[in-house]
């Protein structure tokens, strides 16, 4: 397992480990279809001279023949198991991302430090619930049938043990293919359980965002739910997110009283720190907030209600 003492040492000579790091990546791939159309270049200064910077069209080709079953060393040594769909919040447009197993293997590890800084930064996080607003989303096979799908959908997929923390129930989340159906269960199944929930996660800014404007507008529905503990306003449709949610409410107690709690609370004039109120116990706001995302950093310190409230608003940029 990776730790923090063995990152924080690496990155006290960053330059040199992505160097060695590249040289690596270079001989275990020099017999590639790509890497020798330029020679082959086995180090960083070879590299430099030898391959030219491209963008993603320019490669955009050689991944379609990969997706398409065309077998060999096309773009990288290793077989490719997948391909993992960008969301395009960078450049606006969806791309496809050959993915190996030394490539999950390196996400693990980067998931295992994120987890130990956060564990430093937030000694207080416990046992607590986790409102995370994930999605299993827009998968497909290719021509050759390898798997399509988004990173989140594929770790959602592949480990389950991290996502038994959420409020959410696991076989909603699976089952949900409607983005905002399944919004709609993550903040129900959320407030639910309010008084649990010590961290509010999502992939990048802009999902919570997006959550709180639908908070603003259905919670007077979601209100009715709870108290009728049933979907009877008639915003989920799809049947298994009907029949996970009739399955999570069973032991559930004083639906009524939390709904009038909620009602009141989002009936305010100002939804300023309404992440505090809404959830009393919550300690951690977590989301890339870089690039693209930087947009949206203001308005979740306003909903988070910044320095005065109960809620210690670190958005971890990541």
């Amino acid at each position: 397992m990776a730790s923090i003492a063995e990152f924080e040492r690496a990155c006290e000579n960053g330059a040199s480990i992505q160097e060695e790091l590249l040289g690596g990546i270079l001989r275990k791939n020099a017999s590639t279809h790509y890497l020798q159309k330029f020679g082959s270049p086995q180090s960083l200064a070879a590299y430099k001279s030898q391959v030219p910077i491209v963008s993603y069209e320019d490669v955009a080709g050689v991944i379609e023949k990969i997706a398409c079953g065309e077998e060999g060393p096309i773009l990288c040594h290793d077989p490719v198991l997948c391909f993992f769909a960008s969301s395009g919040t960078s450049s606006g447009k969806g791309k496809i991302i050959p993915v190996t197993a030394e490539n999950i293997s390196a996400l693990r590890r980067a998931a295992e430090i994120s987890n130990a800084y956060i564990t430093r930064c937030f000694p207080e996080l416990g046992s607590g619930r986790v409102l995370g607003l994930y999605y299993c989303v827009d998968q497909f096979h290719t021509k050759a049938g390898i798997w399509v799908g988004a990173l989140t959908t594929y770790l959602i997929k592949t480990y389950r043990g991290p996502f038994n923390k959420f409020t959410t129930p696991y076989e909603m989340i699976i089952s949900g293919s409607n983005w905002r159906e399944l919004t709609y269960c993550h903040l129900l199944c959320a407030l639910i359980q309010r008084d649990a929930v010590e961290q509010i996660d999502a992939s990048f800014a802009y999902i919570i965002s997006e959550a709180l404007k639908i908070l603003q507008s259905d919670w007077q529905d979601i209100c009715k739910d709870i108290r009728t503990g049933s979907l009877s306003s008639g915003k989920v449709t799809h049947p298994k997110l009907q029949e996970a949610f009739a399955t999570f409410l069973v032991n559930k107690e004083n639906l009524a009283g939390t709904a009038d709690v909620i009602a009141k609370i989002c009936s305010r004039e100002s939804w300023s720190g309404i992440l505090s109120l809404l959830f009393p116990g919550a300690k951690l706001v977590s989301a890339v907030v870089t690039g693209a995302m930087a947009h949206f950093v203001p308005e979740l310190r306003d909903y988070a209600g910044g320095q005065a409230s109960n809620l210690r608003e670190r958005l971890l940029l990541v």
